[in-house]
């Protein structure tokens, strides 16, 4: 029973960290993009793409830094 309760932990907090991580990449990106460094967003965005491809926040967030840099 230790043991089972040991792995469930585990498999929570390493899924935990693996959307903080996520998320500390989308909230770098993002503060980057208001402090208006179109390139430093795009740079933090694309690393954690390069970690986390599926990543529904990040890949919308490319998005509209694709669609900003268009725009320039």
């Amino acid at each position: 029973m230790k043991k089972i309760f040991l792995t469930l932990l585990f498999s929570v907090l390493t899924i935990t960290a693996f959307s903080q991580t996520a998320d500390r990449y989308f909230h770098n990106g993002a503060q980057s993009f208001i402090n208006a460094d179109l390139q430093q967003a795009m740079q933090e965005v694309q690393t954690g793409l390069q970690q986390y491809p599926n990543d529904p926040k990040l890949n919308a967030l490319m998005q509209k830094l694709q669609e900003e840099q268009e725009r320039q």
